[in-house]
This record gives C-alpha cells, structure tokens and sequence, in this order.
C-alpha cells in the first residue's frame, strides 16, 4: 500500500514475500516439491489519476471544513538516507510528482504550498528539506495558519498522528507560531473516493489470474 516505491519500504516487503512463499511446502509431496503460489504486485501508483484524485477530493473537503483557511500547505514524506537515492532509489522524484499532481489539482500556486521529509534519524544526510525545520519556520516567514499533510501513508499510524500532528504542533509553536493555528490533515484511512481507487487497482492488476 506504499504508494511511491523505496528500497527501503516496498522492495524490503517484496523480499519478505518472496521468502515466505518459496518456503511454502506442498502438502502432497512435502520435501520434494514446493508449492509456489502466483504472486502479483500492485506497482508504484504514486501518479495515478484516481490516487490523486482521492487526495484531492480529501483535501478538498478538509480545508472546506476549516474556520480559517490555510495560508501554507505543507506536504510531508517519510524520509530515507540520501544516499539511497544517490544509488538510484527513485523515491524523491515519486513524491516529488504526487505532491505536483496533487498541487494541480488543488490549483495551488507555487507559494501557497511546500514539500518535506519527515522522520530523519542518525548522524548521516537524510532527504531534504526536512519537515520539523520547515514547521520552526513557518511563523518566521509570515505563516499563521498552517496545514500538514502526508500523502504518502493511506492510513494513520503513530508516525502521521503523533509526529505530525502532537510534535508538529509543538515544532510549529517554538518557531512563535499559535498552535491553535495549526491543522493536521489525517490520511484517506476511509475515503471513498480513496476506497473505490484502491479497489479500481486491484481489479486492475488481478486480471486473468
């Protein structure tokens, strides 16, 4: 469900997969033979029209909910080590697009929105900018209203609801932002818009089997 494909996330659970089916033994001639199953994979859909079309229609009915409408968006990845993509990872350049795509389809002009990564940890260079920076700093650069969002998890999980939205608030406050202010975006978690795409994606790549 990784929409914009890493090494690090959607190849590592590849490699889990792939194991455990080639352990899978047939129960009709146990050591002589394996029974591997046929396995297909959903690709990278990070740029697809109705993804980005359940982000939109989100987000959309998100910021229509808002006392206030948001005055910086800023859409946040979970980060990996640079060197990944110095090897060839093609992550940045998949999240880089979605938030794109995504910005298009909102009409966002090119002030009003921003991208970051989130999660850094360890001594080495992680992908840049990096999201709790650009939080400190939105209250510096005449940002008061804020709104975060993470496209590239489909559902909530500690990382989108405590990083993001506890700590974010708090980042955003120590940069002399109100926290009041501040608006955490959950993900599509049960969107329809987002349920009937991901059902659209599996009739897709499940054809013929």
């Amino acid at each position: 469900m990784f929409p914009q494909f890493s090494c690090t996330t959607t190849a590592s659970i590849y490699d889990a997969v792939y194991q455990s089916a080639a352990g899978r033994r047939c129960p009709l001639f146990h050591d002589r033979k394996r029974d591997i199953p046929t396995l297909r994979f959903i690709p990278p859909y990070y740029d697809h029209p109705a993804y980005i079309h359940a982000l939109k229609a989100h987000l959309t009915a998100q910021i229509s909910q808002a006392e206030t409408p948001p005055d910086k968006i800023i859409i946040s990845f979970h980060g990996i080590p640079k060197r990944y993509i110095e090897t060839g990872d093609p992550y940045r350049a998949q999240c880089e697009r979605t938030a794109q795509l995504l910005a298009q389809a909102m009409n966002w002009r090119d002030d009003q929105w921003t991208l970051g990564f989130q999660s850094r940890f360890g001594p080495e260079k992680w992908l840049e900018p990096y999201t709790d920076e650009i939080l400190e700093g939105l209250h510096h650069a005449g940002v008061e209203h804020p709104m975060i969002f993470s496209p590239g998890f489909v559902t909530d999980c500690l990382e989108t609801l405590d990083e993001l939205g506890n700590e974010g608030r708090e980042q955003f406050a120590e940069g002399g932002g109100n926290p009041e202010n501040f608006k955490f975006i959950a993900c599509l978690n049960e969107n329809r818009d987002w349920i009937d795409a991901m059902a659209g994606l599996v009739r897709l790549h499940s054809a013929n089997l």
